[in-house]
């Protein structure tokens, strides 16, 4: 089943836009947002929190209250400065559907302790990928994608989430998805794609691809938030989309 994923960027505790991850414009309350998310029935909200500390407990509390959580029944999953295996598991009991964690410290490999504690749907990679003139490498590391890809252990049960970095903020680019398919057509591993997605043409190209499990979508919903039940009617002639489960 396909998914309609929120990303949604904070920094200094405000919901921004981002462009090039180096210029943000203000958009507003994390709670106000996330409401709003809930109420179009977005399938899953993920949150990076782009000014993390060392403690990211601490980041998730100051950002979640008690009372903030109990309002959430959408699958929500969170990620700044995840570092270790115990701040994985205390943000998992304290709230959280799901972690992401950086790929560029984290591996499939070196996650799995924390997949085999916590579940396998409790971890999501997030790769920030880049072209470049060799094809597709991750963001901070001297490494292709392919190289990463191959080291996923087979019986790894996580999402990768992969982030066209080139398109952050700016017009899809999606030869992207067309350098990146051979790479990961064969991969077991459920993808979510995100990156620049602005308009139906993307998410349709994007659905296309057998491996792809889910769009993220995210300075276009900030713009125009009623795209997600216009996405949903669209797309539910052609792609069998997932049905909302609520955790009231």
């Amino acid at each position: 089943m396909k998914k309609i994923v929120a990303s949604v960027l904070v920094r200094n505790q405000i919901v921004v836009n981002s462009t090039d991850f180096s210029h943000y414009k203000p958009i507003g309350s994390l709670l106000h947002v996330i409401s709003r998310l809930q109420e179009l029935e977005i399938d899953e909200i993920v949150v990076l929190n782009l000014t993390h500390s060392e403690n990211p407990l601490e980041d998730f509390r100051k950002l979640f209250s008690d009372e903030f959580l109990a309002t959430i029944n959408t699958p929500l999953a969170y990620g700044g400065g995840i570092a270790s295996e115990s701040a994985a598991e205390s943000l998992i009991t304290t709230g959280c559907e799901r972690i992401v964690l950086s790929g560029n410290k984290w591996t499939p490999g070196n996650s799995r302790k924390i997949s085999t504690n916590l579940g396998d749907q409790a971890v999501l990679i997030h790769l920030p990928l880049v072209q470049n003139g060799t094809g597709v490498g991750l963001n901070d590391k001297l490494m292709s994608a392919q190289d990463y890809f191959e080291d996923i252990p087979a019986d790894w049960g996580g999402e990768l989430y992969l982030k066209n970095r080139d398109a952050d903020g700016n017009a899809s680019r999606f030869e992207f998805i067309d350098e990146l398919s051979p790479l990961v057509n064969d991969l077991q591993t459920p993808i979510l794609v995100g990156g620049g997605i602005s308009c139906m043409k993307d998410v349709e190209k994007i659905f296309e691809l057998k491996f792809v499990k889910g769009v993220v979508i995210g300075n276009w919903l900030n713009r125009e938030e009623l795209i997600i039940p216009r996405i949903k009617s669209e797309l539910s002639r052609s792609v069998s989309l997932r049905s909302l489960v609520r955790f009231d």
